[in-house]
């Protein structure tokens, strides 16, 4: 069974302490196959503000879409 985004999150955030909290939600949707509501509504909750420009947000989440289509261990 898959961890939740929100453990994986906390997992690299554990190992990863000084990257930001858009690197540690990359991370964890990364090949998860996620539907796209899923991956807003947690990048919402994870993200912190400061870690993105607003007016990019679109284009973030378009990206993150890709990418949690891809290979995890790529």
């Amino acid at each position: 069974m898959k961890a939740s985004v929100q453990r994986r999150f906390n997992r690299f955030q554990g190992r990863y302490p000084d990257a930001s909290s858009y690197i540690h939600f990359a991370k964890a949707i990364k090949g998860q196959n996620l539907m796209n509501k899923t991956i807003s509504w947690w990048f919402k909750k994870l993200v912190d503000k400061d870690d993105y420009c607003i007016k990019e947000k679109t284009e973030i989440i378009k990206h993150l879409r890709w990418l949690t289509k891809q290979d995890e261990k790529s």
